[in-house]
């Protein structure tokens, strides 16, 4: 028996996202002033090796932003997300978060920080601007 959520009586809500800021060097600070625990996507750019995520990045042209994770809010390692739809890396996919860490203090954290909630899917190299929850 095949039936969706809607039929089953649950509530689903469904989240609409418009384009936001490109990805260039002022991104950080507009993220950091602007953004207040708004649900995001951000096209991040996942470098894997031997022991699994290595390094990610936001990127668009010659501007290199690099981020550190929070995946504390994945109910699975994040390779378990990513190993289904990365054929191979670095491997460029939409997550869906928030802009800063969920539980730890990374105060002294000189890297930025983005907590994700869920892997989106496959980004594509033309993928150079957030994406912004619809108010």
């Amino acid at each position: 028996m095949n039936f969706s959520m809607e039929e089953s009586g649950y509530n689903v809500k469904k989240y609409t996202f418009e384009n936001g800021p490109a990805i260039d060097e002022s991104l950080v600070e507009w993220l950091d002033a602007e953004v207040n625990n708004r649900l995001i996507q951000l096209p991040v750019e996942v470098h894997s090796g031997p022991l699994g995520v290595e390094a990610t990045f936001l990127r668009s042209g010659d501007t290199d932003i690099e981020i550190d994770l929070d995946t504390t809010g994945l109910t699975l390692d994040l390779s378990m997300y990513l190993n289904p739809i990365c054929d191979s890396y670095p491997c460029k996919v939409w997550m869906e978060g928030v802009w800063g860490a969920l539980i730890s203090d990374y105060s002294e954290q000189l890297v930025p920080i983005f907590a994700v909630s869920k892997v989106v899917g496959i980004a594509e190299a033309q993928d150079i601007s957030i994406r912004l929850l619809k108010m």
